[in-house]
């Protein structure tokens, strides 16, 4: 019976519930924006309610008397203090009904500070002509973000993010890139609030656009005085560029390309001539054709072409033969007369005819290999050949050569 007794007494006791709603018309402000009007708080309750209490709102200010009641709506006014601090503030209120029976509920008031964020997974990325700029932020509450960029202190270009779930996303911020110099700037993250509480912060790890890679050659190049064919190119005014791609051209066809590093020459040796000995006009076109490739490794960029046109290599021989031949190969003579034919160089027709002191046709081969001594006797001491030659690359030759035989 008194187990009864009891539980009769717990449904008599008053409880508590949340049956009514709370809203406020300023649910959060700025550290440094303090509303200097008191802070609505509207409670919607049935009719049969009516204000029982409020508590936790000591840190954020003080109550005024209620600014509005009626049947089913009671207006609190909160008049926030200058001392408050940043935190949220959790503002508990109850209602009572005609039965005692009270119910509950909460309220967060934000009071924030200046917003700081943070700047994350950057991402630098050249073409051609532009620098594209993107990176992620996240950190303290905002709802607006905007980068600035000051060049020599001046207002220079601006991008806002794109803010989803608290993180900030900028996307390709684009800066063309500059045609000598490298672009300085300053970067600036500005981050806010209920457009308050403004916070902007230095980006140093973004502060420059390099510039269009370019070079020129020289047209001051360097045959070699001690090299058949070598001939030395240098790059001028060399900017922001990782390798260059020389290429070399023939009458408009390319015959070769060489890949180095941008601060070393190139040292070409060219199989042939583009002269005739003796002649002062060039038979055929030799050119250089340079390409700076970008040292930021930008894609889809062909890299900054320059050509030197008309280059001259000077005269020197295709081919060698011996002016003695010993039949027992001494004193490092060749023990045969043949023809001796420089490195890459090719023969399309080749005609050798040899005489005798006497004048007297003793050998004649159209095998550009020809060997003679091999099988014949030399029975002279003094021989004179006859060439014939005509090079793939259309250059024709004709010369007379003699030799004697050493014992």
């Amino acid at each position: 019976m008194k187990i009864i007794y009891f539980l009769l007494f717990l449904i008599c006791l008053p409880f508590k519930s949340s049956a009514f709603d709370l809203t406020a018309d300023i649910e959060a402000f700025c550290i440094n924006d303090i509303p200097s009007v008191p802070i609505v708080i509207t409670i919607t309750h049935s009719a049969d309610e009516s204000f029982h209490s409020i508590t936790g709102y000591e840190e954020l200010g003080s109550i005024i008397d209620t600014v509005y009641i009626s049947s089913t709506e009671t207006k609190l006014g909160v008049l926030v203090n200058d001392e408050v601090t940043v935190k949220i503030h959790t503002l508990a209120i109850e209602m009572i009904n005609s039965s005692a029976i009270v119910s509950s509920n909460t309220i967060d008031i934000d009071v924030f500070g200046l917003v700081k964020r943070t700047v994350y997974d950057i991402n630098l990325s050249y073409d051609c002509s532009l620098l594209s700029i993107s990176f992620k932020t996240e950190g303290d509450v905002t709802d607006k973000e905007v980068v600035r960029i000051y060049v020599d202190d001046k207002f220079f270009r601006e991008q806002s993010l794109t803010i989803d779930n608290n993180i900030g996303t900028l996307s390709n911020l684009l800066i063309d890139r500059p045609a000598t110099d490298t672009l300085y700037f300053k970067m600036y993250l500005e981050s806010s609030r209920n457009s308050s509480c403004l916070e902007s912060q230095w980006v140093q790890e973004i502060s420059f656009v390099s510039p269009l890679p370019q070079a020129t050659i020289s047209s001051s190049y360097s045959p070699s005085d001690e090299v058949y064919g070598e001939v030395t190119f240098n790059a001028d005014s060399s900017i922001n560029t990782g390798n260059h791609l020389w290429e070399i051209y023939e009458n408009d066809v390319k015959i070769d390309e060489v890949l180095l590093p941008s601060e070393e020459e190139l040292v070409y040796t060219f199989a042939t001539s583009n002269f005739d000995k003796g002649v002062t006009s060039p038979f055929k076109k030799y050119s250089v054709i340079l390409i700076a490739t970008d040292a930021e490794e930008a894609e889809n960029c062909n890299g900054f072409k320059d050509t030197l046109d008309h280059v001259q290599v000077p005269y020197f021989p295709r081919v060698k033969v011996p002016t003695a031949v010993s039949v027992r190969s001494s004193f490092g003579e060749d023990n045969v007369f043949k023809l001796k034919i420089r490195e890459n160089v090719g023969i399309y027709q080749c005609n050798v005819r040899i005489f005798a002191a006497n004048q007297k046709q003793v050998y004649e081969s159209n095998d550009i290999n020809f060997v003679f001594g091999d099988n014949e006797e030399f029975t002279e001491t003094f021989y004179t050949a006859q060439f014939s030659l005509l090079y793939d690359d259309g250059y024709a030759e004709n010369f007379q050569s003699s030799f004697i035989i050493t014992p």
